[in-house]
Parts: structure tokens; C-alpha cells; sequence
């Protein structure tokens, strides 16, 4: 009676560490971020619709913890975090003179400090998509195509990347201007062809880089 109580005793412990090793391999990998530099965002456009020296970007919350990226304001301070995705297949890139990161672009907020820039691919959304200050992920899989940017040392405007690198030349992804909120003006992301918004430019003004 003991021993087969002994032995139902090992056998349900091991059934339990079964499920315990079988949690872990469903856990979805992580990607790792790193500050790379921090800064603010000025906008620009190709026409004299913003100022030629170029206009402040700043977080427009419409709810207490919800904000989209705006042009006006007092500006902001933001963040760009170099991030290792497995899954979207994109490698910094160093030469002589230039780096070229791809991550995240956080926004320096004490109140949400655990936000991402994002554009709600997935949220059934209609284009052009506004950019939110969403919850960073660091799940390695498709919710990183909703927050991985491309920034370079030498060219810092941001480039919306939305896809992995392997499949990225099947979409052209445009920064635009959408709806006004007074004196400030919605930032927009688009792969509308046809879109006749007003294309604006996001510089990446660097304050400290640590290459």
C-alpha cells in the first residue's frame, strides 16, 4: 500500500513538472531593449504648411492615460531603445559614419513611463492610423510590427517599419497629417497611395547618443 502510494505520489509530480516545462516552451520569447539615445521629435514638411525650421512633437492625451502623437504643443522628450527581434528579422547596421537602429521610441513620461509609440495595425482601425502611446511589448512575435521603428545617426527621421524585414518592400508606409485639435495637429501613418494628406517628416533631434 505504501509503494503504490509512493509511486502515485512520483507520478503525479512528474505530470506536474511536465506542465511545468510545457508552460515554459509556450512562453513567448522576449525581445531585449537598450537606450541607445534620448531627445525630442520636431516635424517637417516639404511645403510651408509647418515652419522651415520646423515644429515641436508632442503627446496629445484625450483620456487620462491615452495620448496621440501630435504636432504642437510644448514638445516632449522621447527616447530611442535598440530592440534584438527574432521575430521581425532587423539588425543595427554600423559603418563609418552612420549607425542604424531599429526599436522602440519611448515617450519620457514619469506618469505612464512604460509606453511605446504604436499604431494600432491590429485594432480593425481604418487608415490613416494615428500613434499612440500603447504599453510596450517585449513579446517576440506580430506585436512588435506595431512598434519597431528605424532610426539613423546620419538621416534621424523616423521610419515606420510595420512589417518583418523579410517582407518589408510590399509596403510603403507615409507620415502624414490628420485631424486638428486646435493648434495642434494629429501625426497619422498611412500606406494609402492615393492619400493626398500632407506628408510631414519626424526628425529625431538627438540631446545625448550613446553609440
Amino acid at each position: 500500500m505504501v509503494k503504490s502510494l509512493l509511486s502515485l505520489s512520483l507520478l503525479a509530480l512528474a505530470a506536474v513538472a511536465q506542465g511545468a516545462v510545457i508552460a515554459r516552451q509556450d512562453f513567448p520569447p522576449q525581445v531585449t531593449c537598450t537606450t541607445v539615445a534620448s531627445g525630442s521629435l520636431v516635424a517637417y514638411t516639404v511645403d510651408d504648411t509647418l515652419p522651415a525650421e520646423g515644429a515641436p512633437v508632442s503627446l496629445h492625451f484625450t483620456s487620462a492615460a491615452s495620448a496621440i502623437l501630435v504636432v504642437g504643443g510644448s514638445g516632449g522628450s522621447f527616447q530611442l531603445q535598440e530592440c534584438n527581434s527574432t521575430y521581425l528579422g532587423y539588425e543595427t547596421q554600423h559603418s563609418i559614419d552612420t549607425t542604424i537602429y531599429y526599436g522602440h521610441i519611448k515617450p519620457v513620461d514619469p506618469v505612464h513611463p512604460q509606453t511605446c509609440l504604436t499604431v494600432p495595425l491590429q485594432s480593425g482601425a481604418r487608415q490613416p492610423y494615428d500613434i499612440f502611446n500603447n504599453a510596450c511589448s517585449y513579446n517576440d512575435d506580430q506585436s512588435q510590427t506595431t512598434q519597431f521603428w528605424k532610426v539613423s545617426t546620419i538621416n534621424p527621421f523616423l521610419t515606420f517599419l510595420g512589417e518583418q524585414a523579410a517582407l518589408l518592400a510590399r509596403i510603403q508606409w507615409k507620415v502624414v497629417l490628420g485631424e486638428s485639435f486646435g493648434e495642434k495637429q494629429a501625426i497619422q501613418i498611412t500606406a494609402d497611395p492615393n492619400s493626398n494628406a500632407t506628408q510631414v517628416n519626424v526628425r529625431f533631434k538627438f540631446t545625448d547618443l550613446s553609440l
